[in-house]
């Protein structure tokens, strides 16, 4: 089973969803100055916003890739696994990674802020 993500936020306002984090069906708690927030994931991700009284959809690269995300949130990171007795392990820093990238977004993915 491993990690499964999502993120509750949806247009107009995207921005204001929650991260919701399990771990073979158990609800694991993000730590609550991480659970509102975009995840930082490489993906491709969406802006529409206005240029000259014009709709602009761009798609766009941007995030880190899986080894500079772990280097910049290991700590977090392993402090929520060792709460939920989640054992520290390249696979499961891969899982969640993964997890959180399904599902990760941008500010001005959805517009709603224009």
């Amino acid at each position: 089973m491993g990690f499964e993500a999502s993120f509750s936020g949806s247009y107009p306002n995207r921005c204001s969803g929650k991260w919701t984090l399990t771990y073979d069906g158990l609800p694991v708690v993000i730590p609550s100055d991480h659970v509102h927030c975009e995840k930082g994931t490489r993906g491709t991700y969406s802006s529409w916003h206005f240029e000259d009284w014009m709709e602009v959809f761009e798609d766009y690269e941007d995030g880190l890739t899986f080894d500079e995300w772990i280097a910049a949130n290991k700590g977090w990171v392993d402090e929520m696994f060792s709460q939920h007795n989640i054992e520290i392990s390249y696979k499961n820093y891969s899982d969640l990674y993964t997890a959180f990238q399904s599902d990760d977004w941008r500010h001005g993915s959805c517009g709603g802020c224009i």
